[in-house]
Protein backbone atom coordinates (compact mmCIF):
# COMPACT_ATOMS: atom_id res chain seq x y z
CA UNK A 1 0.00 0.00 0.00
CA UNK A 2 1.39 3.43 -1.00
CA UNK A 3 -0.21 6.03 1.25
CA UNK A 4 0.78 9.59 0.32
CA UNK A 5 0.61 12.89 2.16
CA UNK A 6 2.38 15.01 -0.45
CA UNK A 7 3.85 15.05 -3.96
CA UNK A 8 6.99 16.77 -5.19
CA UNK A 9 7.41 19.08 -8.17
CA UNK A 10 7.08 17.09 -11.38
CA UNK A 11 5.31 14.05 -9.88
CA UNK A 12 1.90 12.87 -11.07
CA UNK A 13 -0.41 13.60 -8.16
CA UNK A 14 -3.98 13.21 -9.36
CA UNK A 15 -6.26 11.71 -12.00
CA UNK A 16 -9.88 12.49 -12.73
CA UNK A 17 -12.56 11.57 -15.20
CA UNK A 18 -14.52 14.11 -17.22
CA UNK A 19 -17.82 12.28 -17.70
CA UNK A 20 -20.80 12.73 -20.00
CA UNK A 21 -23.05 11.34 -17.25
CA UNK A 22 -21.70 11.39 -13.69
CA UNK A 23 -24.34 9.03 -12.29
CA UNK A 24 -23.52 6.42 -14.92
CA UNK A 25 -19.76 6.80 -14.34
CA UNK A 26 -20.17 6.46 -10.57
CA UNK A 27 -21.98 3.18 -11.03
CA UNK A 28 -19.42 1.85 -13.53
CA UNK A 29 -16.34 2.51 -11.38
CA UNK A 30 -17.96 1.68 -8.07
CA UNK A 31 -18.69 -1.77 -9.49
CA UNK A 32 -15.39 -2.17 -11.34
CA UNK A 33 -12.96 -0.98 -8.66
CA UNK A 34 -15.18 -1.09 -5.54
CA UNK A 35 -14.73 2.64 -5.13
CA UNK A 36 -16.98 4.80 -2.96
CA UNK A 37 -17.86 8.35 -4.02
CA UNK A 38 -18.07 11.52 -1.96
CA UNK A 39 -19.63 14.67 -3.41
CA UNK A 40 -17.92 18.01 -3.19
CA UNK A 41 -19.77 20.50 -1.01
CA UNK A 42 -22.95 22.36 -2.04
CA UNK A 43 -20.88 25.51 -2.69
CA UNK A 44 -19.41 23.86 -5.80
CA UNK A 45 -20.00 25.63 -9.09
CA UNK A 46 -19.75 22.40 -11.10
CA UNK A 47 -20.70 18.82 -10.14
CA UNK A 48 -17.63 16.93 -8.90
CA UNK A 49 -16.92 14.09 -6.53
CA UNK A 50 -13.97 12.16 -5.13
CA UNK A 51 -13.64 8.41 -5.47
CA UNK A 52 -12.35 6.73 -2.33
CA UNK A 53 -10.90 3.35 -1.49
CA UNK A 54 -10.32 2.17 2.08
CA UNK A 55 -11.43 5.64 3.18
CA UNK A 56 -8.68 7.36 1.15
CA UNK A 57 -9.12 9.54 -1.92
CA UNK A 58 -7.86 7.93 -5.14
CA UNK A 59 -9.39 9.84 -8.07
CA UNK A 60 -11.96 12.43 -9.11
CA UNK A 61 -15.08 12.61 -11.27
CA UNK A 62 -16.49 15.71 -12.93
CA UNK A 63 -19.38 16.48 -15.27
CA UNK A 64 -18.63 17.43 -18.88
CA UNK A 65 -20.20 20.68 -20.07
CA UNK A 66 -23.50 20.34 -21.90
CA UNK A 67 -21.94 21.89 -25.00
CA UNK A 68 -19.39 19.05 -25.20
CA UNK A 69 -22.08 16.47 -24.43
CA UNK A 70 -24.11 17.79 -27.37
CA UNK A 71 -21.02 17.43 -29.57
CA UNK A 72 -20.84 13.77 -28.49
CA UNK A 73 -17.34 14.12 -27.06
CA UNK A 74 -16.15 10.95 -25.34
CA UNK A 75 -15.48 10.89 -21.62
CA UNK A 76 -11.80 11.37 -20.80
CA UNK A 77 -9.40 10.44 -18.01
CA UNK A 78 -7.03 13.33 -17.14
CA UNK A 79 -3.56 13.21 -15.54
CA UNK A 80 -2.21 16.03 -13.33
CA UNK A 81 1.40 16.91 -12.49
CA UNK A 82 2.18 18.65 -9.21
CA UNK A 83 3.70 22.14 -9.54
CA UNK A 84 4.60 24.69 -6.90
CA UNK A 85 3.86 27.83 -8.97
CA UNK A 86 1.24 27.11 -11.61
CA UNK A 87 1.41 30.55 -13.23
CA UNK A 88 5.17 30.21 -13.70
CA UNK A 89 4.76 26.65 -15.00
CA UNK A 90 2.28 27.79 -17.64
CA UNK A 91 4.59 30.61 -18.70
CA UNK A 92 7.51 28.19 -18.93
CA UNK A 93 5.48 25.71 -20.98
CA UNK A 94 4.68 28.46 -23.47
CA UNK A 95 8.33 29.53 -23.70
CA UNK A 96 9.30 25.90 -24.44
CA UNK A 97 6.88 25.62 -27.35
CA UNK A 98 3.85 24.27 -25.52
CA UNK A 99 0.36 25.76 -25.34
CA UNK A 100 -1.88 26.59 -22.39
CA UNK A 101 -5.23 25.04 -23.32
CA UNK A 102 -7.04 25.75 -20.03
CA UNK A 103 -5.80 28.82 -18.13
CA UNK A 104 -5.11 28.77 -14.42
CA UNK A 105 -8.37 28.23 -12.57
CA UNK A 106 -9.01 28.28 -8.81
CA UNK A 107 -10.95 25.24 -7.66
CA UNK A 108 -12.49 26.58 -4.47
CA UNK A 109 -10.25 25.72 -1.51
CA UNK A 110 -8.74 22.66 -3.16
CA UNK A 111 -6.10 24.37 -5.32
CA UNK A 112 -5.44 25.64 -8.83
CA UNK A 113 -5.50 23.75 -12.11
CA UNK A 114 -4.43 24.40 -15.69
CA UNK A 115 -3.96 22.28 -18.79
CA UNK A 116 -1.04 22.52 -21.18
CA UNK A 117 -0.35 20.85 -24.53
CA UNK A 118 3.26 19.82 -25.13
CA UNK A 119 4.90 20.56 -28.51
CA UNK A 120 3.97 17.06 -29.77
CA UNK A 121 0.27 17.65 -29.16
CA UNK A 122 -0.63 15.79 -25.93
CA UNK A 123 -2.54 17.58 -23.19
CA UNK A 124 -1.78 17.16 -19.49
CA UNK A 125 -3.03 18.87 -16.34
CA UNK A 126 -1.02 20.90 -13.84
CA UNK A 127 -2.05 21.09 -10.19
CA UNK A 128 -0.96 23.51 -7.44
CA UNK A 129 -2.35 22.43 -4.11
CA UNK A 130 -4.16 24.43 -1.50
CA UNK A 131 -6.12 22.02 0.72
CA UNK A 132 -6.07 19.11 -1.75
CA UNK A 133 -2.60 17.74 -2.56
CA UNK A 134 -3.75 14.80 -4.69
CA UNK A 135 -4.40 11.08 -4.31
CA UNK A 136 -3.98 9.76 -0.77
CA UNK A 137 -3.59 6.19 -2.03
CA UNK A 138 -1.38 5.57 -5.06
CA UNK A 139 0.28 2.58 -6.74
CA UNK A 140 -2.00 0.11 -4.99
CA UNK A 141 -4.72 -2.19 -6.32
CA UNK A 142 -7.53 -0.24 -7.99
CA UNK A 143 -5.49 2.97 -7.83
CA UNK A 144 -3.61 4.79 -10.57
CA UNK A 145 -0.06 3.50 -10.66
CA UNK A 146 1.47 4.83 -13.90
CA UNK A 147 0.98 7.63 -16.43
CA UNK A 148 2.31 7.21 -19.94
CA UNK A 149 2.61 9.64 -22.82
CA UNK A 150 1.88 8.18 -26.26
CA UNK A 151 3.45 10.58 -28.75
CA UNK A 152 4.65 10.70 -32.35
CA UNK A 153 7.87 12.50 -31.38
CA UNK A 154 9.21 10.92 -28.21
CA UNK A 155 12.51 12.81 -28.15
CA UNK A 156 10.89 16.22 -28.57
CA UNK A 157 8.46 15.41 -25.76
CA UNK A 158 11.30 14.14 -23.55
CA UNK A 159 13.25 17.37 -24.00
CA UNK A 160 10.18 19.46 -23.17
CA UNK A 161 9.47 17.65 -19.90
CA UNK A 162 13.12 17.58 -18.90
CA UNK A 163 13.19 21.36 -19.13
CA UNK A 164 9.83 21.66 -17.37
CA UNK A 165 10.41 19.27 -14.47
CA UNK A 166 13.94 17.87 -14.62
CA UNK A 167 12.78 14.42 -15.69
CA UNK A 168 15.46 11.88 -16.62
CA UNK A 169 14.95 8.87 -18.87
CA UNK A 170 16.10 5.32 -19.40
CA UNK A 171 15.29 3.61 -22.69
CA UNK A 172 13.32 0.45 -22.03
CA UNK A 173 12.71 -2.55 -24.29
CA UNK A 174 9.14 -2.58 -25.60
CA UNK A 175 7.06 -4.79 -27.85
CA UNK A 176 5.25 -1.80 -29.36
CA UNK A 177 7.92 0.83 -30.06
CA UNK A 178 10.59 3.09 -28.60
CA UNK A 179 9.90 3.49 -24.90
CA UNK A 180 11.39 5.68 -22.16
CA UNK A 181 10.89 5.21 -18.43
CA UNK A 182 10.85 8.49 -16.51
CA UNK A 183 13.05 8.68 -13.43
CA UNK A 184 12.35 11.58 -11.12
CA UNK A 185 13.35 12.18 -7.51
CA UNK A 186 14.37 8.59 -7.05
CA UNK A 187 11.17 7.09 -8.48
CA UNK A 188 10.22 5.50 -11.78
CA UNK A 189 6.95 7.35 -12.12
CA UNK A 190 5.83 7.41 -15.74
CA UNK A 191 6.74 6.59 -19.31
CA UNK A 192 6.96 7.92 -22.85
CA UNK A 193 6.03 5.71 -25.82
CA UNK A 194 6.66 6.36 -29.51
CA UNK A 195 3.51 6.07 -31.66
CA UNK A 196 3.78 4.74 -35.21
CA UNK A 197 1.46 3.90 -38.11
CA UNK A 198 -0.13 1.09 -36.13
CA UNK A 199 -1.84 3.71 -33.96
CA UNK A 200 -3.82 5.02 -36.92
CA UNK A 201 -5.19 8.54 -36.48
CA UNK A 202 -5.22 8.48 -32.68
CA UNK A 203 -3.90 11.82 -31.37
CA UNK A 204 -1.04 11.98 -28.84
CA UNK A 205 -2.36 11.45 -25.33
CA UNK A 206 -1.54 10.54 -21.74
CA UNK A 207 -2.78 7.08 -20.70
CA UNK A 208 -3.51 6.19 -17.07
CA UNK A 209 -2.74 2.72 -15.71
CA UNK A 210 -4.78 1.21 -12.89
CA UNK A 211 -3.31 -1.72 -10.96
CA UNK A 212 -5.45 -4.85 -10.63
CA UNK A 213 -4.94 -8.33 -9.20
CA UNK A 214 -6.06 -10.13 -12.34
CA UNK A 215 -6.23 -8.39 -15.72
CA UNK A 216 -8.31 -11.07 -17.45
CA UNK A 217 -11.00 -11.08 -14.78
CA UNK A 218 -11.13 -7.26 -14.72
CA UNK A 219 -11.41 -7.12 -18.52
CA UNK A 220 -14.42 -9.43 -18.32
CA UNK A 221 -15.95 -7.10 -15.72
CA UNK A 222 -15.39 -4.11 -18.02
CA UNK A 223 -17.36 -5.94 -20.75
CA UNK A 224 -20.15 -6.88 -18.37
CA UNK A 225 -20.49 -3.22 -17.30
CA UNK A 226 -20.87 -2.05 -20.90
CA UNK A 227 -17.26 -1.02 -21.51
CA UNK A 228 -14.95 -1.93 -24.37
CA UNK A 229 -11.77 -3.95 -24.79
CA UNK A 230 -9.41 -2.04 -27.08
CA UNK A 231 -6.32 -4.24 -26.64
CA UNK A 232 -6.90 -7.71 -25.26
CA UNK A 233 -4.74 -8.87 -22.33
CA UNK A 234 -1.16 -9.71 -23.24
CA UNK A 235 1.98 -10.58 -21.33
CA UNK A 236 4.75 -8.08 -20.69
CA UNK A 237 8.02 -8.60 -18.83
CA UNK A 238 6.56 -7.12 -15.64
CA UNK A 239 3.20 -8.89 -15.76
CA UNK A 240 0.08 -8.56 -17.90
CA UNK A 241 -1.58 -5.58 -19.57
CA UNK A 242 -4.81 -4.61 -21.36
CA UNK A 243 -6.27 -1.40 -22.78
CA UNK A 244 -9.98 -0.78 -22.20
CA UNK A 245 -12.58 1.98 -22.28
CA UNK A 246 -15.53 2.56 -20.00
CA UNK A 247 -19.14 2.68 -21.18
CA UNK A 248 -18.73 6.35 -22.17
CA UNK A 249 -15.51 5.83 -24.16
CA UNK A 250 -12.90 6.94 -21.59
CA UNK A 251 -9.76 4.91 -22.27
CA UNK A 252 -7.42 3.53 -19.59
CA UNK A 253 -4.98 0.67 -19.03
CA UNK A 254 -5.20 -2.25 -16.65
CA UNK A 255 -1.94 -3.73 -15.38
CA UNK A 256 -1.22 -6.81 -13.32
CA UNK A 257 2.32 -6.87 -11.92
CA UNK A 258 4.28 -10.05 -11.29
CA UNK A 259 5.73 -8.66 -8.06
CA UNK A 260 2.48 -7.23 -6.70
CA UNK A 261 1.81 -7.88 -2.98
CA UNK A 262 -0.59 -10.67 -2.15
CA UNK A 263 -2.88 -8.48 -0.06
Amino acid sequence: MAVRDHYALGQFCWVDLTSRDMAESRQFYQRLFRWQSVDRGPESDAPYCHFQLQGMTVAGLGQMSQELVRKRVSATWNSYIHVEDIQAACAQATELGGTVTVPVTKVEEAGWLAFIRDPTGAQVGLWQKDQHFGAELHQDFHCFCWNELCTRNIDQAAEFFTQMFGWEYAEYPSQVGKHYVVRHRGEECSGLLQMDQRWGEMPPNWLIYFAVRNVDITVDQVRQLGGYVLVHPFDIEEGRLAVVADNQGAMFDLVQMNDAPAS
